[in-house]
């Protein structure tokens, strides 16, 4: 018995680590409807594009809009996430991303860039954002941009004395992060995480999101 629950608990660990490893690295809010999230792969293995989705809590809101899945990359073949690699969910509807404009030059060809027309990525800097994952026993959240059940004051979490701000900015997660952020945090700090990439400020509208790529090394 003892061993049983011992190899089950070590189950539930593994999983745990695999899916923290499976996270935000960029995210986009730009003009009008212009916006992205990439996510990258360091679980050890491929995993499908299906297994993921991403929930936006609106307004301080408790409970997400509906999700935005995709299924395929941009290639009309790929389903799967290399290990290593990157998938970008980006909204292609009215005053979104054109297809042109996705051109991730840093990123390499394994490396996909995804579409996503869900409007659940209508977020504004002021939105919570959960990535999800399901391995096959349910969703559960592997990463969070923003504290759910809060709506800070301007419309946007900012960094105060700086110009670090999630409203019309493109933001990068720092390399020294290595796993997302599965707890609700009791305040939400802009600047442990993210940053401008090379202390750029490239703010709305953002006609490409030729920046998307792996992190900054």
């Amino acid at each position: 018995m003892k061993r049983l629950l011992f190899s089950t608990l070590m189950a539930i660990s593994c999983f745990q680590l695999k899916a923290q490893t499976i996270f935000m690295t960029e995210y986009v809010e730009g003009d009008k409807n212009q916006h992205a999230i990439e996510i990258v792969n360091n679980s050890g293995a491929p995993i499908d594009i299906s297994s993921l989705r991403i929930c936006t809590y609106y307004n301080g809101g408790l409970t997400h809009s509906s999700p935005s899945f995709a299924t395929l990359a941009d290639d009309g073949v790929t389903n799967k996430i290399p290990h290593q690699g990157v998938f970008v969910f980006y909204f292609t509807g009215q005053d979104g991303f054109q297809d042109a404009d996705a051109t991730f030059p840093n990123a390499k060809k394994s490396q996909r860039a995804g579409i996503s027309k869900g409007g659940s990525l209508g977020f504004n800097g002021n939105d919570a954002i959960e990535l999800q994952y399901n391995n096959g026993s349910g969703w559960k959240r592997v990463d969070l941009f923003g504290k759910i059940g809060d709506n800070p004051d301007m419309q946007a979490w900012k960094v105060s004395g700086t110009k670090l701000t999630a409203s019309n900015r493109a933001l990068y997660r720092i390399s020294s992060v290595k796993t997302g952020v599965v707890e609700n945090p009791e305040v939400f700090d802009l600047a442990k995480e993210w940053a401008l990439v090379n202390n750029e400020i490239p703010a709305a509208p953002i006609n490409s999101l030729g920046q998307a790529g792996p992190p900054m090394k």
